[in-house]
């Protein structure tokens, strides 16, 4: 019954890849084991193991499609995805170059990583601050709009379930940086920084 509900949850989300099928099945029997408290309709177990099973593999998966799919609500969707992702253990730390390359913008990386490591270098006091995936996908993101290259933005967000405002207000800063890279000044940064 689970792998007939998954193999139709998968066709619905356009994922052709048998093995995102394979892997989605083994972590719905994981789920089980670990017995996830979690209280998932019939639709949305499947839906969610065939997003984070894709998202392992680096095959994009519409979000706004699986969220419909599975029944709930975007909030109560990215929720549960979180949570029956660290219950599995299945959080992929997203870096530049697998962004770079799902988004198809692979020229844009080595300015990414410079504005990446200048963000940090001059506006993040702590390590733990910086952990989360969105600072990578705006160094990127700001990278392509520096360079011309289209990036679907919406798409971008939708993979960080995260809020255009926090992401648009980050991408400013990170827009500062630029000008101190081609200039090599850091008294710029700390103008910024400081003001």
């Amino acid at each position: 019954m689970e792998e007939e509900s998954l193999r139709s949850m998968s066709k619905r989300l356009g994922i052709t890849s048998g093995e995102v099928l394979k892997k989605a099945a083994e972590l719905q029997r994981l789920m089980d084991v670990r017995g996830c408290a979690m209280a998932l309709t019939s639709v949305a177990k499947p839906v969610i193991c065939l997003e984070i099973a894709a998202f392992g593999l680096n095959i994009p998966v519409d979000k706004n499609l699986a969220i419909r799919l599975s029944g709930m609500t975007k909030k109560v969707y990215v929720h549960a995805f979180k949570t029956i992702e660290c219950v599995l253990g299945k959080q992929k730390e997203l870096t530049i170059k697998d962004l770079a390359v799902q988004f198809g913008c692979m020229e844009a990386s080595n300015l990414a990583h410079q504005i990446y490591q200048r963000y940090k270098e001059a506006f993040v006091k702590d390590v733990e601050d910086i952990s989360h995936p969105i600072f990578v996908a705006t160094a990127l993101f700001t990278a392509c709009k520096h360079q011309k290259i289209k990036v679907d933005k919406t798409k971008l967000l939708n993979l960080l379930a995260t809020k255009r405002s926090t992401f648009d207000s980050l991408h400013k800063k990170m827009e500062k940086v630029i000008p101190t890279l081609e200039s090599g000044k850091q008294s710029e940064i700390y103008y910024w920084n400081n003001n």
